[in-house]
This record gives structure tokens, sequence and C-alpha cells, in this order.
């Protein structure tokens, strides 16, 4: 990722770490997000959001496997 993009989330400065949907975010953050489609996290949102979906994501890999 480029240095010049940064963290979407509002008041959040920190250079963007990993990037996701706007939809997939909004169900975590709601509406402290800024953009449309994709939406860049820092390493401290990135964490916060892998936290708040470990259950999801972990039904959804036994779904598949």
């Amino acid at each position: 990722m480029s240095s010049k993009e940064v963290c979407s989330i509002k008041d959040c400065g920190e250079p963007g770490y990993k990037s996701l949907s706007f939809e997939d975010a909004s169900k975590v953050f709601g509406g402290q997000l800024t953009g449309k489609r994709r939406v860049k996290l820092c390493k401290k949102h990135w964490k916060e959001y892998k936290k708040a979906t470990k259950r999801e994501r972990k039904l959804e890999r036994w779904r598949w496997g």
C-alpha cells in the first residue's frame, strides 16, 4: 500500500495497513467510517476488526470445510 493512504476511521491518522469492503467494516465500526467501497484500516483497527469477527469467520470456515 502507498504510504499516503490512511486509516478510514474518523479521527485516526495512522497509515493504512489492510483494506476491506465498506460493508464488512461497517458491521463492526458503524458510522465511524469514511469512504464508499473499500476502506483502509491501520494495524490497531485491523486487530479490533479481527477480534470482533472471530466467531463469524470461524463458523464460515466450518461451513466450507
